[in-house]
Order: structure tokens, then C-alpha cells, then sequence
């Protein structure tokens, strides 16, 4: 029987579109030590991207083949399994740091170039607060690339829609203008997003109380996706 995902220790792998179960609590279809995945249709996902996501598939049929080979002999194989999670989660690690790659190659610039100088003029930080829509509290977003600040105001200004997600690498300690969480994003990772891999996805409370966990097999390259985020308003620097 075909199937156009390969579905292998409540991990699935899908072509395109965004498959994803309705757990409020982690806000992500979150299979065995959270390795359920999926992919979606990024704006900035590309062939050489989805070369990534190729081995992976086939890699997850290879598990499942492994996995029935050891229920058809009534027995089990405890170090091979082993094995098979322990390389899973280094290839969605992969996976997630792929995806910020690409999501940060989009044309973005920390400053602007004043010619005939040769150097770069500062940018001022822009701060802004965030909801993944499920948590009661906002996380705050701290900007530092013209690009994504100038995004961030059309999408509050509701001058655009496009990339309205938030998509940024998770820094474990609080930051001074973030104090409601143990956590923040590190500012020159921040990017935008359309549709994500399912790896990346959690909702902001599920993170703070698993934080020991990321960077693990939950939140593989503490990268954090929640895609129900969206920009609430522009906020002061502290």
C-alpha cells in the first residue's frame, strides 16, 4: 500500500502543505521525544533545501523497515533502535538549522551602507511583542536588521500579510527587555516566515517549561517556530 508520507515512530514526513495536530498545550503534532516533523511551503524553501529533506524521507522508510524486520522475527533489536532515534534526531537538527539558513539568506542588512564612507550606519533596535496565541503570556521580539524591522511595522501596520510568522534561535537566559521569560531570541536570528518544518514548532509556555529540553530532540538547534505566531504591536526599548 503506498502513502505519500512515510510515517515511522509517530514521525511524518510530509511533500508540502502543513499537517500538524491540535495539542494546545505544545501547539505541534509531537510524536516519540518530539520528533514529529513536517514540511511545509516556505517562501524561502528551495531544491537544494529539499535535498535535505529527501535523505531524511528516506531515511525514515529505511526505520520502518527495520522496525517491521524486528516484529517479523517476534523479537526486538534495543541497540539498533537506539541507534535509528539517536541518528533521527541529528538529522532534524539538520533539518531545522537547514530551514533558518534559508529563511536568514533572504536579503536582510544590519545597518545601511553610507556610500563613500565604506562603513555601515547603525541601525537602531526595534522591539516588538509577540503572541503564539495560545500562551498567556507575550514573548518580546528585539529587531536589529532594517529589513525584518521594516517587515515587522508593515505587519502591524497591517500593510502586509506575507511571512507573518515569527522564526528565531532560542538564547536560554532572560534578556532585559524580555523578563516574562527564562528565555529570548538571539536578535540577529529573528526572521519571518510563511510555513515551517513541524520540528521547530512549540507554543511559548511548552518552551519555558522544557527549556533544559532544547536544543535536544526537543527544538533541535534551539531553533523555535510556533506557528500560530504573529506580531501584537511595536513596543518601547526598555
Amino acid at each position: 500500500m503506498t502513502s505519500s508520507y512515510a510515517e515511522v515512530r509517530g514521525v511524518r514526513m510530509t511533500a508540502g502543505g502543513r499537517n500538524r495536530s491540535t495539542d494546545p498545550e505544545r501547539g505541534a503534532g509531537y510524536g516519540e521525544q518530539g520528533a514529529r516533523s513536517g514540511v511545509g511551503v516556505n517562501s524561502s524553501f528551495t531544491p537544494s533545501c529539499a535535498v535535505h529533506w529527501s535523505t531524511i524521507v528516506t531515511f525514515c522508510r529505511l526505520c520502518h523497515t527495520v522496525r517491521n524486520a524486528s516484529h517479523d522475527h517476534h523479537g526486538s533489536y534495543p541497540l539498533v533502535e537506539t541507534l535509528v532515534r539517536r541518528m533521527f534526531t541529528k538529522l532534524t537538527g539538520l533539518a531545522a538549522v537547514t530551514l533558518l539558513g534559508f529563511t536568514l539568506a533572504q536579503p536582510a542588512q544590519a545597518g545601511q551602507h553610507t556610500p563613500g564612507t565604506g562603513r555601515t550606519a547603525a541601525v537602531a533596535p526595534a522591539y516588538f511583542e509577540m503572541t503564539d496565541g495560545y500562551s498567556e503570556r507575550n514573548l518580546v521580539v528585539k529587531l536589529v536588521k532594517e529589513e525584518q524591522i521594516q517587515h515587522a511595522r508593515q505587519l502591524v501596520g497591517g500593510e502586509t500579510s506575507e511571512r507573518p510568522h515569527v522564526i528565531g534561535r532560542i538564547v536560554k537566559h532572560p534578556a532585559e527587555y524580555n523578563r516574562l521569560y527564562s528565555f529570548h531570541y538571539d536578535p540577529e536570528s529573528v526572521s519571518f516566515f510563511d510555513y515551517a518544518i513541524e520540528v521547530c514548532d512549540a507554543t511559548l509556555s511548552y518552551t519555558e517549561d522544557h527549556l533544559d529540553e532544547v536544543g535536544g530532540p526537543f527544538l533541535p538547534g534551539r531553533i523555535h517556530c510556533p506557528w500560530n505566531s504573529r506580531l501584537v504591536r511595536e513596543v518601547t526599548a526598555p
